[in-house]
């Protein structure tokens, strides 16, 4: 049993320094490819590079000191393995977690079926017997149907991150969302065109509305007003 303990907690702190390491060189890097110039009084873009345990995402730990231990109801949308998912439960004081993905192909991309289906059904399985768990096997635009208006203490979209679907994803959820709430995403900086808008989806969508949106990498996130 020490031996257990002793492994456990080396391993931590070695995945901790590796997280420190990426953060330090690989996030000015990132940084440098953002043009600041795009980016006026209505586009506030708040970048911060405090290193993070890898299984706590930025967004999450905004959400722990906003919300403190008031049960929230959310939705993630693209669960992939559900590894996020259980960070969430961990992490927040959850009711009701919906789990929204179609596990299947993008037409834009090509994913071996039998690996998404493998996906679909790990999911199942590691959540089965958690009553704050519903999963939502369907693309976001149709899952969002089954979600009422102002229902949601946050959503966090982490599905197609083509500037089409994120900003898609946006506009669908914002309204899911009650005043005050939470709209977070993942892969801030994944922004290569055609599988990758993620920025410039979340620019043009909080710059339309008037929103101050904040950065931490990987994550993105703000607050829907009171």
């Amino acid at each position: 049993m020490k031996f257990k303990k002793f492994i456990s907690k080396h391993t931590a702190n070695i995945r901790y320094k590796l997280a420190s390491l990426i953060m330090k060189y690989l996030t000015p890097v990132l940084h440098d490819q953002i043009d600041m110039s795009t980016f006026t009084d209505h586009r506030a873009f708040l970048y911060k590079t405090d290193v993070i345990p890898i299984d706590l995402r930025p967004s999450f730990i905004f959400m722990k000191k906003r919300f403190d231990e008031k049960l929230l109801i959310g939705a993630e949308i693209g669960v992939e393995r559900g590894r996020n998912s259980k960070c969430i439960l961990k992490e927040l004081n959850i009711e009701k977690l919906y789990l929204i993905d179609p596990w299947e192909n993008y037409d834009e991309i090509e994913v071996n079926w039998s690996h998404m289906n493998n996906n679909y059904r790990h999911v199942q399985r590691i959540f089965e017997n958690d009553k704050r768990v519903r999963i939502i096997k369907d693309l976001s635009e149709n899952a969002v149907n089954h979600i009422e208006k102002d229902s949601l203490d946050f959503v966090y979209i982490d599905g197609n991150h083509s500037y089409k679907y994120v900003y898609q994803d946006l506009e669908l959820w914002f309204n899911r969302v009650k005043e005050g709430g939470v709209i977070a995403g993942h892969d801030v900086f994944l922004n290569d065109g055609v599988l990758g808008g993620v920025l410039d989806a979340v620019k043009d969508f909080c710059y339309k509305n008037n929103i101050y949106f904040y950065v931490e990498h990987p994550d993105w996130y703000f607050k829907k007003k009171q």
